[in-house]
């Protein structure tokens, strides 16, 4: 099994604050609370000021706390899709990195001119050519260096230590280490519904190979544009070889799944973020647990990451 120090995971939405946290009890690793509130008013981390990101940050991590004190300091968060600028580039693997880096922020400010890239968060994991796309590529993932100044700030406010923060899709699908299956052979889809927007990845062995991001997204075009990409978007496999699809997301209903398979003709699956876990006696019976642990896959990711 995965081995990690006790921490909280905090998912932060556009109208609420999840918090799930683990702790090590000497002998397992235990679920020991799971949790939300709600914010006054709508976040908007990107163009609201700081003061008030963190008063609505606050108000609602004060009523978690009210409910349940914390029992470790170590804290880790995943942000959602519209705080994030997520593309694919082909990199040329004979650069050194300074230039490879260098690319991609020109790659960015091509496709975002009115964007400050210097402000701008910049991360990447580099992709070997593979079945799916023939050619070295890069998922680079950016957001707003305010955001992760008001995450910062409001962790030091709490007197957490904050270890580091991550794309809601990506926290998601960390799940997938400590759940019992095959998902971590193969190929696979997952996708991430939240609000207007969906994020789509292939997955290859449990980890991204290509990925997808719409930010503004109607309902009735989700299907459409899942199967645009497989079918269409030039990549060099055939629909039969992925195993399922994978589906993420706080509002995915079964009938909304059911809809799903049987439209895109594919397996597709829910993944409770807290099989994997032994959970202790006070949060048994708690109702996040019982009728929506399917919601908390962000918050529940990222307090499993490693590192």
């Amino acid at each position: 099994m995965i081995t990690f120090d006790s921490q909280i995971g905090l998912y932060v939405s556009a109208n609420k604050l999840q918090m799930v946290e683990v702790n090590y009890t000497g002998r397992e690793y235990l679920l020991e609370n799971v949790d939300e509130a709600y914010f006054d008013e709508q976040l908007d981390l990107v163009n609201d000021k700081e003061s008030k990101s963190i008063a609505l940050l606050q108000a609602a991590f004060n009523e978690m706390l009210i409910r349940k004190p914390l029992r470790t300091k170590r804290a880790a968060v995943s942000l959602p899709a519209e705080t994030f600028y997520i593309q694919q580039f082909p990199y040329d693997n004979t650069l050194i990195e300074e230039d490879i880096i260098a690319q991609f922020k020109w790659e960015l400010g091509v496709l975002y001119p009115n964007l400050p890239i210097d402000d701008l968060v910049i991360d990447h994991f580099r992709i070997e050519k593979n079945l799916l796309l023939n050619y070295n590529n890069a998922i680079v993932v950016a957001f707003p260096r305010k955001c992760l100044k008001v995450i910062q700030n409001f962790c030091k406010k709490n007197s957490l230590y904050f270890r580091f923060a991550d794309y809601s899709h990506f926290a998601s699908d960390k799940n997938l280490e400590l759940i019992s299956g095959d998902f971590n052979n193969g190929w696979y889809i997952s996708v991430l519904i939240t609000g207007n927007s969906l994020s789509l990845e292939v997955l290859l062995d449990g980890k991204p190979v290509f990925i997808k991001l719409f930010k503004e997204i109607e309902a009735q075009d989700i299907v459409r544009q899942i199967n645009i990409i497989i079918n269409k978007s030039g990549l060099n496999i055939k629909r039969d070889i992925f195993k399922g699809m994978i589906v993420w997301g706080d509002e995915v209903s079964n009938q909304t799944l059911s809809q799903l398979e049987d439209q895109l003709r594919i397996k597709c699956l829910r993944i409770n973020p807290f099989a994997g876990l032994s959970t202790s006696k006070a949060l048994a019976i708690s109702k996040y647990l019982r009728d929506r642990s399917y919601g908390f896959a962000p918050a529940a990711g990222i307090a499993y990451r490693l590192f």
